[in-house]
């Protein structure tokens, strides 16, 4: 239904630049409506769409919504991608081929997915070092939940590491706020920028704003 009338959209939340206190990006985030119009949130539909091979068909139109909107506004914008889309070859081509088109690689961010799934990083850097020749940058998402690696990162040519908002949320407890301080000096060291997911009040912000964190994302900031 949702492929037949595109009722596939993009959302976007807006990521703040710390320092300049302004908005510099917006991470696009799939959102589909069913037959009355109500809007399905992905946890309902996603595991649905990849087990009936539409979430392909969804990507797609997904992402020629985000090109469209990157042409019209300027804007840059990051899209989520999962381990599995990246070894997707139809994905991966229909991905490629569409930046490469449309010549929008330098205002795309691609947001991989964290996951003890990646066990061929060999795959993620040829997909990783293909869309930086058009300009695009990367970014691993949900960085510091129970499998986070360095050394896998390290692996991997990134631009950003964005820390998962469960420890964002618990900021202003000594031993998170620990942790998310030698994410942050680790990324530092690295040339990596940091964006702190879950900003969701000043307070929040304060302490992010505080320990040299790059971005912000969260409803402090915007809602999608």
């Amino acid at each position: 239904h949702n492929i037949n009338n595109n009722l596939v959209e993009p959302y976007f939340q807006a990521i703040m630049d710390n320092q300049s206190n302004q908005i510099v990006k917006y991470e696009a985030l799939m959102r589909i409506f069913d037959k009355d119009g109500n809007m399905l949130m992905p946890n309902v539909f996603i595991h649905k769409a990849k087990k009936s091979r539409l979430y392909q068909k969804l990507m797609e139109i997904l992402f020629d919504k985000i090109i469209i909107y990157i042409q019209k506004y300027k804007i840059h914008i990051s899209i989520n991608l999962d381990y599995t889309d990246i070894l997707n070859p139809q994905i991966k081509k229909t991905i490629i081929s569409k930046i490469k088109v449309n010549n929008v690689g330098s205002h795309i961010t691609f947001e991989v997915l964290e996951s003890e799934k990646v066990s061929n990083f060999e795959l993620v850097n040829d997909f990783i070092k293909e869309v930086r020749t058009y300009g695009a940058k990367i970014a691993i998402d949900d960085f510091g939940t129970g499998f986070s690696n360095y050394e896998n990162i390290l692996n991997l040519d990134i631009d950003y590491i964005k820390i998962d908002g469960s420890l964002i949320k618990k900021i202003d407890e000594a031993i998170y706020l620990n942790l998310i301080k030698s994410i942050v000096l680790f990324s530092k060291q690295q040339n990596i920028k940091i964006v702190a997911e879950f900003v969701s009040d000043l307070k929040t912000l304060r302490y992010v704003k505080n320990i040299g964190i790059d971005f912000s994302q969260g409803y402090h900031i915007g809602k999608p």
